[in-house]
């Protein structure tokens, strides 16, 4: 069987998370369901919700993959002048932007998760804001195989998951009401 574009994996894997989103009750469901949607198929090997805290942290909420042990074990500081506050995580959540690493090795960005063991065997790393009334409430963790995988539509891709599951919870909240 011949390997899959980046395209035709990243498209599987969004229309797999769509399909969870729909089918989803809760919002610990959703989270832990995306994940595995999108470690189910080729390409992604890792992924994982971090959401914001009001200690200025990002907690694990739910995740997928080789690497997510490790990063359920991860805290990240969201407050700019705290040590571990420049990774991707950190990065996306205060600036509610993607921060992508094509090649993680040389990216300072994750190097200490890289060395931490939390993105071994991982060639590339996205983190996508999950923004709600423009507000940022938590990042989208991305792990892939192989580097330079992460090209302008793949992350465009993403970016659409992300803002998929920022829909879905405000359909949660709009059902709690």
């Amino acid at each position: 069987m011949a390997k899959q574009t980046n395209s035709t994996w990243m498209f599987a894997a969004l229309n797999a998370a769509n399909e969870t989103i729909l089918r989803t009750i809760s919002r610990q469901e959703l989270y832990q369901r995306v994940c595995d949607a999108v470690v189910g198929g080729d390409g992604f090997a890792a992924a994982a919700i971090l959401v914001a805290e009001t200690d200025g942290r990002l907690r694990y909420a739910a995740g997928a993959g080789e690497s997510n042990e490790a990063l359920g074990a991860l805290r990240t500081s969201t407050d700019a002048p705290s040590a571990g506050a420049q990774d991707l995580a950190a990065v996306a959540f205060r600036s509610s932007r993607s921060c992508v690493a094509d090649g993680v090795q040389d990216d300072s960005r994750v190097r200490g998760r890289f060395e931490k063991g939390a993105l071994a065997d991982t060639g590339a790393a996205a983190a996508v804001p999950i923004v709600r009334s423009e507000s940022c409430v938590g990042v989208f963790l991305f792990a892939l195989a192989e580097s330079r995988s992460l090209d302008d539509e793949a992350v465009e891709l993403i970016e659409r998951l992300s803002e998929n599951v920022s829909f879905a919870l405000d359909k949660f909240e709009h059902e709690e009401e």
